[in-house]
C-alpha cells in the first residue's frame, strides 16, 4: 500500500508520518501545510500534479481539508481525514458526502451527529492516541526533574482571547445578560448536558442577523450548533480554567505553561511559564508534574481530548474532567482520575500529592494502558485496514 499524507495549518502531525514509516509502510508527503478554510492556488497545483503523477492508494490528512476532497474525488482517489477537535468547522461542508471520502472523528458525539444529519458515504469512530516510541526516545538529564518538577501544572491556553470578548462591545446588556446566564450555567459542570442546547432556535436565528457579518454562520450546520461552539465553548473555558489555576494554587504548587501571551494578573500564586515544543519539552512536563491537569471545552462533548493521551504517554499522572469516552478506553482510579466539579478536584489533588505511592501506581498503569490499546500504531493499523477493506 501507497498513501500520501499531507499536513494542515491546524495541527502539523508529525508522530503520524513517523509511525507509518515504523510501519514500513509506503508514504510520501508534502512539505507545506494546506490551509484548512481557504486554497492556496499554488499548493493545489502541486497536490494536483503530485497525486497525478504517482499511483496512490489514498491520501491521508490529520484534519479535514475540503478543496483536498474535491481534488481526491475528481482524480478519483481516497481520502482519508481524522480529525482530532470538534466541533471541527470544515466537518461541516457538502464535500463531506463526497464519495471518495474517509472520515474517522474521534468524539463519538459528534460522529453521531454527523452520521445522523449528513450523508457521507464512509463514517467511522476512532479515539485518538500517543507515540510512546518517540516519546521513549527523548532525552532527559538530572536537571530536567528540577526545572519541570512541580506539583500541579496545566500546559494550554486560558482562551483570554476569544469571540465573545470581541463581540461583546456591540452587545446591548440584554444580550450580554443572555450569554452571562449561559456562562454560569455550564461553567464548572461536566456532565451530559451540551453548550448546543442552550439557544433555541429563535435565538440563534436572531444572532445569525444580529451578529456582524465575520460571525454570520455559513457553514451547514444549525445556527444552535454555530454559536454554542464559537460563542460559549471558549469564554466558558476561559473561566474554568482561571477559577482551577487560582483555586489550586490557594494551597499547592500550581504551574502553568501557556504559548498565548495570557494577562497573568487575573492569576494568583501561579507559576507561569512559556509554552514549550510539544515533540520534546512538552513530555518532560508530563512526566515531572506530580498532577497534570485536563480541562475539556464543553464543545468535546463525549470524546478524549489528545492532552489526555499525551500525558498518559509520557508516563504522566492524569487528574482529568469527566468525558463520557474516558470509561471506554482507560480504568478510571486505576490508569487516571476523573473530577466531575470544582471541589472534586480540589479534593482529588490534594489526595494524590499525599498518597505518593498510589498515584505513581495509576501513572504506571495509565502508560502500559497507552502502550498496549492506545498507541498511533494500534489506530494507524485500524485506518489502514479500514481503507483497505473499503478500496478492495
Amino acid at each position: 500500500m501507497k498513501l500520501l499524507y499531507i499536513y494542515t495549518d491546524y495541527f502539523q502531525n508529525y508522530d503520524i508520518l513517523l509511525t507509518l514509516k515504523q510501519m514500513e509502510i509506503e508514504t510520501d508527503t508534502i512539505n507545506e501545510s494546506f490551509f484548512t478554510y481557504e486554497s492556496d492556488s499554488r499548493l493545489i497545483e502541486m497536490f494536483s500534479n503530485k497525486l497525478s503523477a504517482s499511483h496512490y492508494d489514498f491520501v491521508l490528512s490529520y484534519g479535514y481539508v475540503p478543496y483536498i476532497s474535491d481534488i481526491c474525488t475528481k482524480l478519483h482517489v481516497p481520502y482519508a481525514a481524522w480529525t482530532y477537535d470538534s466541533i471541527l468547522h470544515s466537518l461541516y461542508n457538502k464535500t463531506v458526502e463526497n464519495p471518495y471520502n474517509i472520515l474517522f472523528v474521534f468524539d463519538r458525539a459528534e460522529y453521531d451527529y454527523l452520521r445522523q444529519h449528513f450523508s457521507i458515504p464512509n463514517l467511522f469512530h476512532l479515539p485518538l492516541a500517543a507515540n510512546t516510541e518517540r516519546i521513549r526516545a527523548i532525552p532527559v538529564t538530572p536537571a530536567d526533574s528540577e526545572y519541570y518538577g512541580c506539583d500541579i501544572s496545566f500546559a494550554g491556553d486560558l482562551y483570554q482571547q476569544n469571540t465573545y470578548v470581541d463581540l461583546k462591545p456591540v452587545l446591548n446588556p440584554k444580550e450580554q445578560d443572555f450569554f452571562e446566564q449561559a456562562f454560569t450555567y455550564f461553567e464548572g459542570k461536566w456532565n451530559h448536558e451540551q453548550i448546543f442546547q442552550w439557544f433555541s432556535r429563535e435565538d440563534a436565528d436572531y444572532l445569525q442577523n444580529r451578529l456582524p457579518d465575520y460571525l454570520k454562520n455559513t457553514e451547514s450546520m444549525p445556527n444552535t450548533r454555530c454559536f454554542g461552539d464559537i460563542l460559549l465553548s471558549k469564554p466558558i473555558a476561559s473561566r474554568e480554567r482561571i477559577h482551577i489555576l487560582n483555586m489550586l494554587a490557594g494551597t499547592f504548587d500550581m504551574r502553568l505553561y501557556t504559548k498565548k501571551t495570557a494577562d497573568t494578573s487575573i492569576l494568583n500564586n501561579v507559576s507561569c511559564y512559556p509554552g514549550v515544543n510539544y515533540y520534546d519539552a512538552l513530555s518532560k512536563v508530563y512526566f515531572y508534574s506530580r498532577i497534570n491537569l485536563n480541562i475539556t471545552l464543553h464543545s468535546i462533548v463525549s470524546g478524549i481530548p489528545l492532552r489526555c493521551f499525551d500525558v498518559l504517554g509520557a508516563g504522566g499522572f492524569l487528574l482529568t474532567n469527566y468525558q463520557e469516552e474516558l470509561y471506554d478506553c482507560f480504568k478510571p482510579d486505576q490508569e487516571l482520575v476523573i473530577y466531575h466539579d470544582y471541589d472534586e478536584l480540589f479534593d482529588k489533588a490534594g489526595y494524590y500529592l499525599e498518597h505518593e505511592d498510589e498515584r505513581q501506581r495509576i501513572a504506571c498503569a495509565g502508560l502500559a494502558a497507552i502502550e498496549n490499546n492506545h498507541t498511533y500504531r494500534h489506530r494507524l493499523q485500524c485506518i489502514l485496514d479500514t481503507v483497505s477493506r473499503i478500496i478492495r
